[in-house]
């Protein structure tokens, strides 16, 4: 109630998520010179020392009640700013996006024409008050004269039955916590949105039979919605499945570095235009300027919102999201989209829910992480061993994780969204289930002394992936040279990537040793080496 009168008073508000630390909120505050806090008395405490004049709904119910309560019909300008939503900035610092009067007004004709909504409906309030899915949902329901059904965090284990039981009739709800949900029962759900993340078949089955299912895409600066896709028929079966078409007035173009417009199947940035455009960010000109941008392909003057999102138009016109330009990483040199390996992740059978990150735990040493949930009824160790398998397939050597894993489910922060700060560093191997088999003949011993003492692991099996364990090519470059001390030999690089493991590299030294009447290997005494020392200079042949 405050909040729409703080719309209907012309002024414009900024959400405080009490979840989110003391440190952050006093930025925002600041940030913005609030002139006024609404808040409750028993969130005071967790906002610290205030320097504002502060107004509590509970306490101060009395006052409020004493104030007049005639229609204001104060003139509102549609490009008058409604409100200021703070998201994570690259800085460290948040950035607050501000949305005007018409954004909103855009945002509730295309939920009208998209989901139909009536007086009759109750849509559910899943997002917190910090987040812009916390817009969506009012919007959707006061703009039609429908219910808000508040969500109370005490039932977030029991979810849908509190649904059921509130008869929610539309949820916008996160693939990561869809993928968790079965809504059996909940027959009055006639719509559920996925929003927020990539969505993937497997989230559509939690959605009841008769109950429609569209999958929504849109950022904070365009006032929340861009484009939807209704997943049903060849978008259901798609394994990442489309974000759509554009929403009524919104336009959104796919280009390259040089703003051209590209064709269908090509990869590019998603940019949009149209009344939902944020203004800016507050207080922030530069990071504005770079991301709101004049429209080369609309009227002059006209501007778009540069995302950062990758995607590609289908056959059918609709459009592939892809990921985040800033998912791109740069490992050993190379560019990596995490993106990438995660949807080939994601056709493993057994996985169900995925993040791939680079961690920087060893220093000098960035790797390429992998966590994943399995199904029920799937093995984890199996799981890894079908992940590996895939990905060896699919991918480049450089684009292979050097750690798995595996977690009962992946941490979701408070927006339903996989919290990738939370996952932990890997903690020994998660394959560990497989069977080890020690090394017997010389070669085989000081070939997996090399592994252990490069690669930081305990103990390495004969049957051991070299890339598996974290290998990668700069480092095999080094155990060549190890190998290059003991044994005459020139070891090509091309050994580790045909045969990777401990029995097939050492059976092929071996053969090599063979061949060129060099001196077999010698017994060998495992010595402590630092991590730093150099490598001795070596004839390896990288071909």
């Amino acid at each position: 109630v405050a909040l729409l009168g703080i719309l209907k008073a012309g002024a414009a508000y900024v959400p405080l998520d009490p979840a989110h630390p003391r440190q952050r909120l006093a930025y925002m505050l600041g940030d913005t010179a609030s002139p006024l806090l609404l808040t409750q008395q028993g969130l005071l405490e967790h906002l610290g020392e205030l320097n504002l004049p502060v107004l509590c709904l509970d306490r101060d119910a009395t006052v409020l009640d004493a104030q007049p309560d005639h229609d204001p019909r104060l003139p509102i300008h549609p490009d008058q700013l409604a409100y200021c939503i703070y998201t994570s900035g690259s800085t460290g610092l948040p950035k607050g996006a501000m949305v005007s009067h018409r954004g909103i007004a855009a945002l509730q004709r295309a939920q009208a024409e998209w989901f139909e909504v009536t007086a009759a409906d109750r849509v559910l309030q899943f997002a917190s008050i910090g987040f812009d899915a916390f817009v969506f949902d009012w919007v959707m329901a006061f703009g039609a004269g429908a219910a808000l059904v508040l969500r109370n965090e005490d039932v977030d284990e029991r979810l849908v039955d509190w649904m059921i039981a509130s008869g929610v009739t539309l949820a916008t709800l996160p693939p990561a916590l869809l993928v968790r949900l079965s809504f059996v029962g909940a027959t009055r759900l006639r719509c559920v949105i996925s929003a927020g993340e990539a969505c993937r078949p497997e989230h559509l089955r939690a959605v009841p039979p008769g109950c429609r299912f569209v999958n929504a895409y849109g950022p904070t600066e365009t006032t929340i919605w861009a484009t939807a896709q209704r997943v049903e028929g060849e978008a259901a079966a798609s394994m990442n499945i489309p974000i759509g078409r554009p929403v009524a007035g919104l336009r959104v173009c796919i280009l390259d570095e040089c703003l051209a417009l590209l064709p269908v199947g090509a990869v590019g940035q998603i940019h949009i235009a149209g009344p939902g455009l944020a203004r800016g960010y507050l207080n922030r000109p530069e990071l504005t300027a770079e991301k709101f941008i004049p429209d080369p392909h609309g009227e002059p003057g006209s501007r778009m919102y540069r995302t950062g999102d990758l995607a590609r138009y289908r056959l059918d016109g609709s459009i592939e999201y892809l990921g985040r330009t800033d998912h791109q990483v740069k490992l050993r040199g190379l560019r990596i989209e995490l993106g990438e390996i995660e949807n080939t992740l994601l056709g493993v059978a057994g996985v169900r829910e995925t993040a791939v990150l680079v961690r920087h735990d060893l220093p000098g040493e960035p790797r390429l992480v992998a966590y994943f949930a399995v199904r029920d009824g799937h093995d984890a160790a199996t799981a890894i061993v079908q992940a590996k398998t895939q990905l060896q397939a699919q991918l480049p050597e450089y684009m292979l994780p050097s750690a798995w894993v595996v977690l009962p489910a992946l941490p979701l922060n408070t927006s339903g969204k996989i919290d990738r700060k939370a996952l932990p560093a890997p903690q020994g191997r998660a394959d560990d289930a497989a069977p080890h088999v020690e090394p017997v003949t010389e070669t085989q011993k000081l070939l997996a002394g090399i592994w252990r003492e490069l690669l930081q692991v305990e103990r390495v099996g004969l049957n051991d992936n070299f890339f598996a364990l974290g290998g990668h090519s700069l480092l095999a470059t080094q155990v060549a040279a190890r190998l290059s001390e003991h044994v005459k030999v020139t070891a090509s690089l091309r050994v580790f990537f045909e045969t990777p493991t401990v029995a097939a590299i050492a059976e092929r030294i071996d053969a090599l040793v063979a061949s060129q009447g060099a001196h077999p290997v010698p017994t060998i005494r495992r010595q402590a080496r630092r991590r730093d020392a150099a490598t001795p200079s070596s004839s390896v042949s990288t071909e």
